[in-house]
């Protein structure tokens, strides 16, 4: 009787073989990392990359994720091997994780062109066309040695915790963009006693009516404040997610919005001492508030806080005076009163009361972006600086997928020359430089072979 396809018997050897073979390409695969593909999430992935600072000798790439992740850089390009950057409060072997990475790449040749991939907890990421990105350096300029001209501030939450971890990006019209990142108190202080014009070629002088622009982002929130460098040695506090403009000296026009601050008349003629700000019985999360108001042109101030003398100032030509302590003030309930001859020599007085919060802590009124942005202001006097304050809603996480690339902002605006791409990486520390493997058509068709033996493999045993 002859057998059916069920009655036959198989040799075992043939499906072992079988099987064997198909556990080979199998563990193959899995070497290669065809079949098991990882990505890192996209609250990793990099955002708002942007180079800065750049010298003869080297740059600055800076960039945001909206969790926190360890960053490096690769760098590679003439006379330099790939080498790995790391965040510049990374430079030992203990790799913190941050929102934002600030990295300095030194030790580089003038008018060179180099190339860099960003690794973000060991993933490696490149630009929206899959290359690498491009940064080149400038010439070497022998130019006068000037003493350091800092521009300094501080930012805060819009919680009135303080923003540390923030980037900073100042630019003035027709220079090169810097940045730094505030130190753990939200403080930021920039040089710009050797800022470059965008071509990179010429130091450039600032004056007094020089306006700055100042950036600054953390996560998903976002500040604008423009301000004179005649008045930047005294920015006021900057809160995240609002924007500030003290350039303005007149009122807005054509606006209704109720955030913009109109400049009153200035109403010294007899001689009042007025205290702009902070407001009466208002409550401060700055603990060196700006103090602000007006008083006769060119008097001097003296200013009383819980009647015992902390500050001196003079009033300028149009009876504008500010001060800001050098020290903080104590937590709690104080009384400020500020004195001032009129034109007779009369001192006249004006006091209010504040209340200061510690940094974090949820104030009992709505909490004010700085002891210096006023939500009402006396219709007889001006502050200093009058700051044009428009409420921004806070961008919505940006939500990409684990194979979008970053979308690049690389400033200055200089056109930068494609080169051809050799991807390499240099992987230190734990962070893994080989860029995640995509998989194939080969690839899935050998994968596709493997099961395809296996489960072959398996039924012949159950055969015999």
């Amino acid at each position: 009787m002859k057998k059916n396809i069920w009655q036959k018997r198989i040799p075992t050897s043939a499906a072992l073989f079988v099987l064997l073979i198909g556990v080979f390409f199998t563990s193959y695969l899995i070497q290669k990392g065809i079949i098991f593909i990882g990505h890192a999430s996209p609250e990793k992935t990099p955002q708002k990359v942007s180079i800065t600072n750049i010298s003869d000798k080297s740059f600055v790439v800076s960039f945001t994720s909206t969790d926190t992740s360890a960053a490096a850089i690769s760098v590679d390009g003439p006379n330099l091997t790939p080498t790995t950057f790391f965040d510049d409060r990374n430079k030992t072997n203990s790799q913190a994780s941050f929102y934002s990475h600030l990295i300095t790449v030194t030790g580089l040749s003038p008018n060179t062109t180099y190339e860099f991939s960003i690794l973000s907890d060991g993933e490696t990421y490149l630009d929206t066309n899959g290359k690498k990105y491009v940064a080149t350096t400038g010439p070497t300029i022998n130019g006068p040695s000037t003493n350091p001209n800092i521009i300094s501030g501080n930012v805060i939450m819009p919680d009135g915790s303080t923003a540390s971890d923030a980037i900073t990006k100042l630019t003035v019209n027709g220079t090169q963009t810097l940045a730094v990142l505030t130190d753990n108190n939200g403080v930021y202080k920039i040089d710009v006693s050797q800022i470059r014009s965008n071509d990179l070629k010429t130091f450039v002088s600032l004056n007094s009516s020089s306006q700055i622009t100042l950036d600054f982002i953390k996560q998903d929130l976002s500040s604008t404040t423009k301000v004179l460098l005649s008045d930047a040695s005294t920015i006021p506090t900057t809160t995240l997610s609002y924007q500030y403009d003290f350039t303005q000296n007149t009122s807005p026009t054509n606006s209704t919005s109720s955030s913009l601050l109109k400049t009153p008349d200035v109403g010294t003629s007899n001689g009042e001492v007025n205290i702009t700000s902070p407001d009466d019985n208002q409550s401060l999360v700055d603990d060196k508030p700006e103090i602000q108001g007006t008083a006769l042109p060119s008097k001097s101030v003296k200013l009383l806080l819980d009647s015992n003398q902390f500050g001196a100032t003079v009033s300028d030509t149009r009876g504008f005076w500010t001060f800001r302590p050098s020290s903080g003030i104590s937590v709690g309930q104080h009384t400020l009163t500020v004195q001032s001859p009129d034109s007779v020599g009369i001192m006249k007085s004006a006091t209010i009361s504040f209340s200061v919060f510690s940094s974090g802590t949820q104030i009992a009124q709505t909490a004010t972006p700085s002891a210096t942005i006023i939500p009402t202001l006396n219709p007889t006097a001006t502050p200093t600086l009058v700051p044009t304050i428009t409420l921004a809603s806070p961008t919505p996480p940006l939500i990409l997928t684990p194979t979008v690339i970053p979308t690049v902002t690389i400033t200055p605006d200089t056109p930068t020359p494609t080169l051809v791409i050799k991807p390499t990486a240099v992987p230190t520390i734990g962070l893994n430089s080989t860029p995640a493997p995509t998989g194939s058509s080969s690839s899935a068709f050998i994968g596709a072979i493997s099961v395809i033996l296996i489960t072959g493999g398996a039924a012949l045993l159950f055969l015999l």
